[in-house]
């Protein structure tokens, strides 16, 4: 079966090897000397998962992937994912493109449990990504940035009997929210590209309105339901896993 980008096979994985390896998927040198490794910082794990477990003091933004070659039939398949946790003998399938004698996996579904992994920062249509990104840097540059640096004034002024003006508490206000604004919409950009790829993954597997998919919100809802071994099974450290 075929869609305008990719194809997707169906079998059962025979012979399964798993690598972890740390790759960069996102932030370019330039962008790193630009301030990136800072911006993943400000993020707060909310708007990037590079920033989760990145050395940000050194700019190191690379993440812990695994990296997976197996065969699916006769063809011989390979790919990369924040965790591979489907095994030798599970029936899946995967989409991708061929290259050569491989097939390069982008997105794999196991339909006995309705499981599916993405690549990696991919689950979210364009415009769900979109909405995400609004909330959160409304959220963290006009709410908690702010916040955070007026409890630190209140202590610097605590020592003095004087209250600061009303002008400077408007101004720095104002100066952080939009500073935080801006260097949260740096790391948004980087990512925008992993929701372009989100849409068409997801069109060709034939989900209804790819551009409004949000797989992340899918999963917390399923979770309701989740028993404590799913729960293990679908924690958030197993990235770019979900439920479809």
């Amino acid at each position: 079966m075929k869609s305008a980008k990719f194809e997707i096979i169906r079998g059962v994985v025979g012979d399964l090897q798993v690598a972890q390896e740390d790759k960069d998927f996102v932030f370019t040198a330039a962008d790193k000397a630009a301030g990136g490794g800072a911006a993943v910082g400000l993020a707060l794990g909310g708007l990037a998962g590079a920033a989760t477990g990145a050395v940000l003091s050194t700019g190191d933004t690379a993440e812990r992937v695994d990296f997976f070659v197996c065969r699916l039939g006769d063809t011989f398949v390979r790919g990369q994912f924040g965790e591979v946790n489907f095994s030798d003998g599970d029936v899946i399938e995967a989409l991708g493109v061929r290259s050569g004698k491989h097939f390069d996996v982008l997105a794999v579904t196991r339909p006995s449990d309705r499981t599916i992994w993405m690549h990696p920062h991919c689950g979210r249509g364009t415009r769900a990504y979109l909405r995400f990104c609004f909330f959160w840097i409304g959220f963290l540059a006009w709410v908690i940035s702010p916040a955070a640096l007026f409890v630190l004034m209140w202590f610097a002024w605590g020592a003095s009997s004087t209250v600061p003006p009303a002008w400077f508490i408007f101004t720095v206000y104002f100066g952080v929210g939009l500073i935080a604004s801006s260097v949260l919409g740096f790391v948004a950009s980087r990512f925008i590209s992993f929701a372009h790829l989100s849409n068409d993954i997801l069109r060709a597997l034939c989900f209804e309105k790819p551009e409004e998919v949000d797989l992340p919100k899918r999963l917390r809802e399923v979770s309701k339901t989740f028993t404590n071994e799913e729960r293990l099974k679908y924690h958030p450290h197993a990235r770019w896993v979900y439920k479809y």
